[in-house]
């Protein structure tokens, strides 16, 4: 049986969690680095991380796709800033990405 890690962020967090989703990927190292060993700020690093990377891939490759990809990484970097929202107003948010995380990085 896989281990579900609990995604519910203390109100004391919130605000953290929530900025870090606002910068992708600079915020999800630094979410890691000052998250020691609590499991929750580790999954939001994590899946900040992951789609930090997402986002940086599409706006590396946007110049030679007539820009469809750049507009698809506004997109994802508007995707982060609901689920910054969504972080800060209800404590918790699982993107497309949380699967992977959940099953790869958290173990």
């Amino acid at each position: 049986m896989v281990e579900v890690v609990p995604t519910i962020v203390p109100e004391n967090k919130r605000a953290l969690v929530a900025v870090c989703y606002v910068i992708t990927l600079l915020g999800g190292f630094v979410l890691f680095l000052i998250s020691e060993n609590d499991r929750t700020l580790k999954f939001h690093a994590f899946q900040n991380i992951v789609l930090g990377i997402i986002l940086l891939i599409l706006w590396i490759i946007s110049p030679f796709t007539l820009c469809l990809t750049g507009l698809l990484g506004l997109i994802v970097w508007l995707y982060c800033v609901y689920g910054a929202y969504m972080v800060y107003s209800k404590g918790d948010w699982r993107s497309f990405v949380a699967g992977f995380v959940d099953n790869s990085l958290m173990k």
